[in-house]
C-alpha cells in the first residue's frame, strides 16, 4: 500500500518537474502539502514519540531536513529556549525549508544550514535526483555544495544534545563519523534511516551501522502505536517493503516510557 502511494507520488512530482510546473508557486505548494500529508499519515506515523526524547531548551540535529516536516516539529518541542540545526544542501529544498521556518515564526529557534553534513568540512559533490525530492545524494559526480560537521556545528553551545535525526540516502556513516564529540559528551538519542542498498553504495551496511552505535554503547528501539520498544539487531536489519526501517537508537543510561509520554532519564 505504501509503495504504491509512493510511486504514485513520485510519478506526479516526475511529470510536474520535468514540465517545469514545479516552478510555479502554487503547483509547487500543492506538492508541499502532498507529501507533508504523506508523511503525517503514512510514512512517519509515530513520529510524535520522538517527543518523549528531547527537553525543552536542548539542541536538536536534523540532518537532511528537506522541506522541514521533522525541523519544524523539533522546533516547537525545544521551545524559545531551544535550538535546531536544520540541514539540507538541495538548494529548492532549502528555500522551501527556510521559508516555512518563517511562516511558523520559529527562525529564533531553528538554523537552517544549506549544507550536507559529511565526516570533514570542505565540499562535497551532491547528486540531485530530478524525479525524486527526497532522493539527492553525496556521489562522485554533482554540483559542488558545502560540507559541514556536527561537531563543527554544535561548538560552543552549551545546551544538551538531545537527538540527532540522520537522513542521508547512505551516507549516514560519513555523519556519525563527523558527530563524534556530540556522541562521546552528550550521548544523544540518534534516530536514522538504516537501508541496507543506499548504504552499501558507500561501503557500508546496516549491520555495520548498528554495530558502530553499539560499540558506543546504543541500542535500537522502534516507534509503534504503543511507544518506544526495544528491537533485536535482525529486526533492524531485515528491509521493510520500501527497502529501509527508521530505527531510533538509545543510549544504555535512557529509559523511554512505554507510551511515550515520559522524559528522558537524567544521566
Amino acid at each position: 500500500m505504501r509503495a504504491r502511494i509512493i510511486g504514485a507520488l513520485l510519478a506526479v512530482y516526475g511529470r510536474a518537474a520535468a514540465s517545469g510546473l514545479l516552478d510555479r508557486p502554487l503547483a509547487r505548494r500543492a506538492f508541499e502539502s502532498a507529501y507533508l500529508g504523506y508523511k503525517r499519515l503514512i510514512e512517519a506515523g509515530h513520529v510524535n514519540q520522538l517527543r518523549s526524547v528531547i527537553e525543552p531548551g536542548s539542541t536538536v540535529i536534523d540532518v537532511g531536513a528537506n522541506i522541514g516536516f521533522f525541523a519544524l516539529k523539533f522546533g516547537r518541542w525545544v521551545g524559545p529556549g531551544g535550538r535546531v540545526i536544520a540541514i539540507e544542501p538541495e538548494g529548492r529544498n532549502i528555500a522551501t525549508l527556510r521559508r516555512r521556518v518563517r511562516r511558523a515564526r520559529l527562525e529564533t529557534v531553528i538554523e537552517c544550514v544549506e549544507a550536507a553534513a559529511a565526516d570533514r568540512p570542505g565540499e562535497v559533490k551532491l547528486a540531485v535526483n530530478p524525479a525524486h525530492p527526497g532522493d539527492h545524494r553525496l556521489a562522485n559526480e554533482g554540483a559542488l555544495v558545502r560540507a559541514v560537521t556536527i561537531d563543527e556545528l554544535t561548538s560552543g553551545d552549551s545546551r544538551n544534545v538531545a537527538l540527532v535525526k540522520i537522513d542521508v540516502q547512505g551516507a549516514e556513516m560519513l555523519v556519525l563519523a563527523g558527530a563524534r564529540r556530540v556522541i562521546e559528551t552528550h550521548h544523544p538519542a540518534i534516530f536514522v534511516e538504516v537501508d541496507d542498498s543506499a548504504l552499501e553504495q558507500f561501503g557500508s551496511s546496516g549491520n555495520e551501522l548498528i554495530e558502530n552505535l553499539g560499540a558506543q554503547g546504543y541500542t535500537g528501539h522502534v516507534l509503534t502505536g504503543r511507544g518506544i520498544e526495544a528491537a533485536t539487531a535482525p529486526t533492524l536489519t531485515t528491509k521493510s517493503i520500501d527497502g529501509y526501517i527508521d530505527v531510533l537508537f538509545l543510549p544504555e543510561a535512557t529509559r523511554p516510557s512505554v507510551n511515550g509520554e515520559g522524559r528522558r532519564a537524567v544521566r
